[in-house]
């Protein structure tokens, strides 16, 4: 299942650094491809060519690439492939050549099948001849020459020399990955490599170590090699079940963007790595002394969080149906993904109300930048049954630690500062306390009344309308009611003037659509 905020096929941009690494990487592992196979003769192709365990080791690989094995937490672009088992044994028992050309052979096949941009095929393809050949070395060293006609079946006293090979490689392999992501999400190598690091070291050693299994296998017979993979089909179904259960319970079903609880999370890690950071400034600082003060100090990242609310989506709906207003949903998902930044979260919260946070950014400034580009994006004319019509958004902006010390503060603050440029109509409003008008008493009512909406405690009354022409009842009118349960019955006054400034209203307008409905079918 394909992450919506995944943009790791956009190509990189020109002498960026992330496209010098990619160019140095590609050339790397295409002259050491070429070297490779410089020294296999034509007989030797010939002869593995005949050789059927080739073709099995050929057939998994490309399978291990195309199924990977995705658990809760992980994505399909940090799964782990099962092909590293079956690669890492084609190195074992032929030597790197053959194992370089099922590898590559197998990550262009599976990149062409899964629509990737041909640098990122590249790449995968270099990451993995490079790392063969680190493991290669490795092997030398110990002694081990395996070749496409010298065979190699380990025995128990080469585990040794197979261990290192297997860290070798698994240390190349996610280095190359890890610096690849860091430079895409502007984020620090070893905090890229020490996130997934605890899991990919798991999972990969235990996939590196059923290689030499694999080549004892395929040398007593070919036959016992398809056995080797029923076990990784069993594991392979039962994660895949495990991460659906978890992709729908954290993602949008109709736009399949994360959800509010999937934003929580994340909004929350990255409020923890912004305190890491600030304590690590904080240090170096106070390490050095006021005497070297001379330069302007280092701010440590802040974290952004934006609400951003479509404007008169509710004509649109109202007047071309749910159907083209859903469908209008799901285009500007597509729209807000591809409009912020790599590393940047676009969720839906409901509605036609979308949150975006961005894990580190420099300041308010930066951020408005940000959120001048997703409403350019949105501004794009939008064409739907045949019809043609501009589309806008207000966003609020809040900034963590500058406006609130948690989540919850913080989303309500960007409703504040979205509600606000509602009103001034200026598009964009990063949160200011001057304009707040949010009292602590205010902020508590709100409180009382998101619970209010979930239990239940709003009531209706209803109010019959009577024709002065005949005297005949002609209809009823809903009048919402609170009984909080400390203050008693409270009017409309009291509460909705401080809804009506978040995005509680739609919740409450919701409910009482649909408890009048109830009851007007109950008549």
């Amino acid at each position: 299942m394909k992450d919506p905020n995944n943009t790791r096929n956009t190509v990189p941009r020109r002498g960026s650094p992330l496209w010098i690494y990619f160019a140095v990487v590609i050339v790397a592992g295409a002259a050491v491809f070429a070297a490779a196979l410089a020294g296999v003769s034509g007989a030797q192709v010939d002869a593995l060519a005949g050789n059927p365990v080739f073709w099995i080791l050929a057939a998994f690989i490309v399978f291990g690439e195309l199924r990977p094995i995705i658990t809760p937490g992980c994505t399909e672009n940090n799964g782990a492939a099962t092909s590293t088992t079956f690669s890492f044994a084609a190195l074992l028992y032929a030597g790197l050549p053959v194992a370089a050309v099922l590898q590559s052979a197998a990550v262009v096949t599976c990149g062409v099948l899964w629509g990737r941009s041909p640098h990122r095929i590249a790449f995968n393809a270099a990451q993995y001849t490079l790392s063969l050949a680190a493991a290669s070395g490795t092997l030398a060293l110990f002694g081990v020459h395996p070749g496409p006609t010298a065979l190699w079946v380990p025995e128990g006293g080469d585990l040794p020399a197979i261990a290192a090979a297997g860290a070798v490689y698994f240390a190349c392999n996610d280095t190359l990955v890890g610096a690849a992501i860091a430079l895409h999400e502007r984020t620090s190598l070893i905090k890229t490599l020490r996130w997934d690091l605890g899991y990919q070291v798991l999972v990969h050693l235990a996939l590196l170590a059923l290689a030499p299994l694999v080549v004892v296998a395929m040398d007593r017979s070919a036959a016992f090699v398809p056995l080797i993979l029923l076990p990784f089909i069993a594991v392979y179904l039962n994660a895949s079940a495990s991460v659906r259960r978890e992709h729908q319970a954290l993602h949008d079903g109709l736009t399949g963007l994360p959800n509010r609880k999937m934003l929580i999370a994340r909004t929350e890690q990255s409020m923890a790595e912004a305190r890491a950071a600030a304590s690590r400034v904080t240090s170096r600082g106070a390490s050095r002394g006021a005497s070297q003060e001379k330069g302007a100090a280092q701010e440590p990242p802040r974290v952004g969080l934006f609400l951003l609310d479509l404007d008169r989506f509710k004509e649109v709906n109202d007047t071309l149906g749910h159907a083209t207003g859903d469908r209008l949903l799901q285009l500007v998902a597509h729209r807000l993904t591809h409009s912020v930044r790599p590393g940047d979260l676009v969720a839906r919260l409901g509605g036609d109300e979308f949150a975006v946070l961005l894990p580190s950014i420099r300041d308010a400034a930066a951020a408005r930048e940000v959120a001048a580009r997703l409403r350019a994006a949105l501004g794009e004319p939008v064409r739907l049954d045949g019809m043609s019509f501009d589309l806008d958004g207000s966003v609020g902006i809040a900034l963590f630690p500058d406006h609130a010390p948690d989540f919850d503060l913080l989303l309500q603050r960007a409703d504040v500062a979205m509600y606000l440029a509602k009103e001034s109509r200026s598009g964009v409003e990063v949160y200011s306390p001057d304009k707040d008008r949010n009292s602590p008493a205010r902020l508590s009512m709100l409180g009382d009344l998101r619970r209010a909406v979930d239990r239940g405690e709003l009531e209706l009354f209803y109010q019959p309308k009577v024709s002065l022409h005949d005297g005949q009842l002609v209809g009823m009118e809903a009048l919402v009611r609170w009984r909080h349960p400390d203050k008693g019955l409270l009017e409309p006054e009291h509460f909705l003037p401080i809804a009506e400034q978040t995005y509680l209203m739609r919740s409450i307008t919701h409910y009482v659509v649909d408890a009048a409905l109830a009851q007007a079918a109950a008549w």
